[in-house]
């Protein structure tokens, strides 16, 4: 089903009659993958069929692109036998005369019924292919033939001759299938599942497809399997993969680095990671954003860039987000930030590691975000920490499982209260331990590390007075004071 492309088929509409009329015509489709080049092929061919011409149809694919007349074989195959030679049976096929005797008899053919040449993905059409094409457009002018390319607009053919060769001819006409328009999104989605355009799906399907048929139809797949929203390793995901694996391995690294990068997505840092230039991440970023999977350098959705992360080799995925981190450090970035590339390495081997992931526990607990807090102190415990940096960790973990599971906060005391027991707890980390003693009801040992913080030199570097500390209070508040 067609939807917001009538301009488009009229355009190809016109170009039938007028071929059928015994004037030629040349039509190339561009677009980005998934925004219905094929579908407007695939309704010209019913058409012309319909109407009694012969449709020759033929596909590109990357892993064909070097096999010579593979293109061109899969458009003799759809001929009536015998209409057309094969130029492979001649000893040299990529001589003008075959090309030319090729041209003749598909003019002959013309000349009992229109003939319409369909070709998929020209930027992967082998180079014999592509010429006999090329001639084909040169010498049919006057004659019931209509050609039909489409092309990704941002994976086109290195060599420009082609192109050059069709801006040439008057007969030529361009088309550019862009994505859905909102309205254009309300009306698939209205006609995918027989709901009305204005029922609260559209705008989260324009932000999680971007106005790409083939992702909006994901979308959709999925909501009638039950789901209100996308899934890891659903029909969305997938979808995702499949519109990456087309756009080509240029813009396919773009996107793994920019998954590995996250919130920190940006130009300058994907340059920096894949060591590129700016013009070919502008290019990348340009071809998956027009394909409705980024936003800018950011994905659309979670589950599309997790997708991406989950595809990628186990090994190459850390080590890019290993050189995020430093990269990320570097530049200055919050340390919630660094800290999350730190969390995916799952290593805290970096000098300046422990620090950040420590800076970040404070302000994911400020931020409310406990599990993650959790998670970097965790790291951070296990890095290039000291004593007294490991009973902090420890007491700020015990306080935060406190709140779900008491008896996993009191394992996590057992470190801070051997430090206690020692006297090697710095004054700032006693009144909080303190605290949270006493909520678990474990006076004595409340009232050891009491009676050091009542120290009076501790007391004056701490800077707090004692009764900051009693019965009562939140055993997170606080945190920070470490």
């Amino acid at each position: 089903m067609l939807i917001d492309r009538e301009r488009e088929l009229a355009v190809l509409e016109s170009a039938l009659a007028d071929s059928i009329q015994g004037t030629s015509r040349i039509v190339l489709i561009e677009g980005a993958v998934g925004c219905g080049k094929s579908e407007l092929v695939e309704t010209v061919a019913e058409h012309a069929a319909a109407s009694g011409a012969v449709v020759l149809r033929a596909i590109g694919t990357a892993v064909e692109r070097d096999l010579p007349l593979g293109v061109l074989g899969q458009l003799l195959a759809a001929a009536p036998a015998g209409a057309l030679p094969d130029p492979a049976a001649a000893p040299d096929p990529s001589r003008i005369d075959v090309m030319q005797s090729l041209c003749a008899a598909v003019h002959r053919l013309a000349e009992s019924a229109p003939v319409v040449i369909c070709v998929d993905d020209l930027h992967h059409v082998d180079d014999l292919s592509c010429q006999y094409l090329l001639h084909l457009v040169r010498r049919t002018r006057a004659a019931r033939v209509l050609l039909v390319f489409t092309e990704s607009v941002h994976e086109r053919r290195d060599d420009p001759v082609y192109r050059t060769e069709l801006l040439r001819q008057r007969s030529f006409v361009r088309i550019r299938a862009g994505r859905l328009c909102p309205e254009g999104v309300g009306r698939l989605v209205a006609a995918e599942l027989a709901a009305s355009p204005a029922d609260g799906r559209t705008p989260q399907a324009v932000d999680a497809g971007g106005g790409n048929p083939l992702l909006l139809r994901a979308l959709v797949e999925e909501h009638r399997a039950g789901g209100r929203a996308p899934e890891p390793g659903g029909a969305f995901a997938q979808a995702v993969l499949a519109c990456l694996h087309r756009c080509g391995p240029a813009a396919r690294r773009l996107a793994e680095v920019l998954a590995v990068l996250g919130d920190l997505g940006s130009r300058e840092l994907a340059v920096r990671l894949l060591r590129s230039t700016d013009a070919a991440v502008v290019r990348g970023a340009a071809a998956l954003d027009a394909a409705g999977i980024l936003h800018g350098y950011r994905f659309r959705h979670a589950v599309a860039r997790q997708a991406v992360l989950d595809r990628m080799d186990p090994d190459d995925r850390t080590a890019l987000h290993r050189r995020a981190a430093v990269l990320a450090h570097q530049d200055g970035a919050p340390s919630t930030a660094v800290a999350a590339q730190l969390l995916a390495v799952g290593t805290t081997d970096l000098p300046w590691a422990v620090t950040v992931l420590s800076t970040a526990a404070e302000q994911l607990l400020a931020d409310g975000a406990t599990h993650l807090a959790a998670a970097c102190l965790e790291l951070a415990y296990r890095g290039r920490a000291d004593d007294g940096q490991r009973a902090q960790f420890r007491t700020m973990l015990a306080a935060i499982s406190w709140r779900t599971n008491p008896s996993a906060a009191e394992r996590a005391l057992a470190g801070p209260l051997e430090t206690l027991r020692a006297g090697r707890l710095g004054p700032a980390r006693l009144g909080p331990l303190a605290r949270l003693l006493t909520e678990q009801g474990r006076i004595d040992e409340a009232g050891q590390a009491l009676e050091q913080l009542a120290d009076g030199r501790a007391a004056e570097r701490c800077g707090r007075p004692v009764g900051a500390f009693g019965r009562g209070a939140d055993p997170l508040d606080g945190l920070s004071a470490f």
